[in-house]
């Protein structure tokens, strides 16, 4: 207005230095001006993202920014102001791409890449999450939480064999860690090999004794496997004194006591102690939602069978029968103990549906 010359590059830049503390507003005016004279002063760029951050100006340090990149498109503070910039904007796209341009040129800056993978994890966004952890692991093999943040990722994106690799570092590193543990338990669940489980459900069975589900699911894994196992070997003996040492902890919870009842008889049996078996059997037909349970009616029948308590199976035949039922396992069982309760015309009756 008064005909003076607009200051130069260097008066602006000690315009923007004396005014700085005092006189923000100023510095942030006097920075702008020497943006656009002078847009490759990268050292200026810089100070005018931090002054505008600081004063709440989010578009002034945007522009900032993005002018640097112009001329530094590796550069690594323009590139996390844009990621901070727009993920504070609420733009998380254009936020998540500046994070992955500087995994690209700054795999070593692992601050910035967990700032990335935080964002990535609340926008549950898995492929990003499994693009961060990886960069991060890679350059800090020891960050718990991106090696944690690496397994889940793996395990959603269904390389089980890549996370139980992670948890299995996890472990070495820290024995006994109940979350990875029960983080390493789910991947193995969701495999085929019920085997590769046990290891990990006994060891939490041993450090947590009152996690009941872990009890239940450590019984009905070794029932499982005693089942599959040769009848007389010592296999299935220990697999169903396992599958019964985990019932009867879990037995203790009211919660789990039906689940626990019917797993101490299978397993009951399955080591030879009848009596228990039977015992078992009927408190878990004694429940009323139980009651008419047939595949249990007609495991009672077999264990009394085995037993000689012909009188006793003969009943439970006929409970099992009662319901219409024509499960020629049932039959067959009913016509064994008639025989052997010389109820011939009976056990005839039965003979005729079985080969009806």
């Amino acid at each position: 207005v008064d005909g003076r010359p607009a200051p130069g590059p260097e008066a602006l830049a000690e315009i923007a230095r004396l005014a700085a503390e005092k006189l923000p507003e100023i510095a942030l005016r006097a920075r702008e001006r020497l943006a656009e004279r002078d847009p490759r002063n990268l050292q200026n760029l810089t100070e005018l993202r931090a002054l505008a951050v600081r004063l709440d100006q989010p578009d002034i340090a945007l522009a900032a920014c993005q002018t640097l990149l112009q001329t530094q498109p590796d550069h690594l503070e323009g590139l996390s102001g844009v990621a901070e910039l727009e993920a504070a904007a609420g733009r998380p796209d254009a936020a998540l791409e500046a994070y992955r341009a500087i995994a690209r040129a700054h795999p070593q800056a692992t601050a910035e890449l967990r700032r990335g993978l935080e964002l990535a994890r609340t926008l549950n966004r898995e492929p990003a999450v499994l693009e961060f952890a990886s960069a991060i692991v890679a350059e800090d093999p020891e960050d718990v939480t991106a090696q944690v943040e690496l397994a889940r990722a793996r395990a959603a994106a269904g390389d089980s064999e890549g996370a139980l690799r992670v948890y299995d570092a996890l472990l070495a590193a820290h024995p006994g860690e109940l979350p990875y543990l029960l983080e390493k338990r789910q991947v193995l669940s969701q495999r085929p090999d019920p085997a590769q489980l046990a290891p990990v459900l006994d060891e939490l069975f041993r450090l947590d004794p009152t996690r009941t589900d872990v009890a239940v699911e450590r019984g009905n894994l070794y029932l499982a496997l005693a089942y599959t196992q040769p009848d007389g070997s010592d296999e299935r003996d220990r697999s169903a004194r396992n599958a019964l040492v985990a019932y009867e902890r879990a037995s203790s919870d009211p919660a789990a006591g039906a689940v626990a009842e019917l797993g101490i008889a299978r397993a009951s049996r399955l080591v030879g102690d009848f009596d228990r078996a039977v015992r078992s059997y009927r408190a878990f037909l004694d429940r009323p939602e139980n009651a008419a349970r047939h595949d249990v009616l007609k495991e009672l029948g077999h264990a009394l069978t085995e037993t000689g308590r012909y009188s006793a199976a003969r009943d439970i035949y006929l409970r099992a029968l009662g319901g219409g039922s024509e499960d020629p396992e049932v039959l067959w069982g009913a016509v064994e103990v008639l025989d052997h309760l010389n109820e011939d015309s009976r056990a005839l009756q039965f003979l005729d549906v079985l080969l009806g």
